[in-house]
């Protein structure tokens, strides 16, 4: 559908039919034409960004009205086949009932009529239950955006703290070990070629602990706000910021996500959580904050050193002897950012 919108005229007025901001619009279609170059990236982003925000269940019908009011009807006309084509070849329940079986010889059979309809009641059974699902994963983003952009969080006594914080960063070069500064500060941590390709364990170390966090709150913010400037973290579909210092000594991953971040949301548990890691680690960043060596038990450990979650993308923050001493621990599996 990007590639069909393209870089038209109509994609701000598109942008603004799909609910977003005048000023989001603007950008993302001036992504469309950035350093001499026409591309669908823009284009891409805005639909991304819209797709994340709407539930489900709601997104042909109001992509499908918002193509029309922005004088791409024909778009509209030829995606709107297509989920039809894709509707009819998913047989109806009735359709179901009335079909004929047909024996090796030939000959028709009358339907299994106590067959059919167990095996329709456990399609719609798995169905629902995905439904739910999906339902379930929206709440999760929903509180993960409200709180990682409560105020709260950035004027809570430690006046580093604040949404746009960029501390001066520097990457190591791992096969000469020095280290090169980071242009873009934390917007490079995971924007660089680097970081894209290669890595998906990432130390933050510096002695200042409060601009580490502050770092960690920035970032998280960024997700939530799905801040173009921070590159694929703004796509993922999950970010979960965890604290050490509250990582229980026996908790696996699951466990410390549930309990401090979905502690009050009986309907995520554990088992949601770990089939999320399961069947998405690609679109997964997890930040611990802290760590010192000592507060995170043998299963987060694991996590840590890529022995487990190897897909998943996790940045620790840790003071620099704390760093060395993970980079030891797991050679060649870290990607190494210095704060200064």
């Amino acid at each position: 559908m990007a590639e069909r919108i393209g870089v038209s005229t109509p994609l701000t007025k598109l942008a603004l039919k799909l609910g977003l901001k005048m000023e989001d619009a603007e950008r993302f279609t001036a992504m469309n034409r950035m350093n001499g170059q026409v591309s669908t990236e823009g284009t891409m982003r805005m639909l991304h960004t819209w797709k994340n925000k709407t539930l489900v269940n709601k997104q042909w019908a109001t992509l499908e009205a918002a193509l029309i009011d922005a004088d791409l009807a024909g778009i509209a006309d030829k995606f709107s086949s297509m989920v039809e084509e894709k509707a009819r070849k998913v047989p109806r329940s009735s359709m179901g009932l009335r079909s004929k079986l047909v024996d090796p010889d030939g000959d028709e059979e009358e339907p299994r009529r106590e067959e059919l309809p167990d095996k329709m009641r456990e399609k719609q059974r798995r169905e629902l239950t995905e439904e739910l699902r999906e339902l379930r994963v929206i709440g999760m983003i929903e509180v993960l955006e409200r709180i990682y952009t409560d105020p709260a969080r950035f004027t809570d006594g430690i006046l580093l703290q604040k949404r746009d914080f960029q501390p001066g960063l520097k990457r190591r070069d791992r096969s000469s070990s020095s280290f090169s500064p980071m242009e873009n500060s934390r917007h490079d941590i995971f924007s660089s070629p680097m970081a894209r390709n290669h890595w998906r364990r990432v130390i933050v170390s510096g002695s200042n602990t409060a601009k580490l966090t502050a770092l960690c709150r920035s970032l998280s913010n960024d997700w939530a706000t799905q801040n173009t400037a921070s590159g694929i973290l703004s796509e993922q579909q999950h970010l979960f910021e965890l604290s050490a210092n509250d990582i229980k000594p026996k908790q696996t991953i699951e466990s410390a996500i549930k309990h401090q971040l979905f502690s009050d949301l009986d309907e995520v548990d554990e088992a949601l959580i770990r089939q999320l890691l399961k069947d998405m680690p690609q679109a997964i960043t997890i930040l611990i904050d802290g760590f010192n060596g000592k507060n995170c038990g043998d299963s987060i450990m694991d996590v840590l050193s890529g022995r487990t979650l190897q897909e998943v993308t996790v940045m620790v923050t840790t003071r620099p002897r704390s760093a060395k001493r993970l980079d030891l621990m797991a050679p060649g599996v870290y990607d190494r950012i210095d704060m200064y």
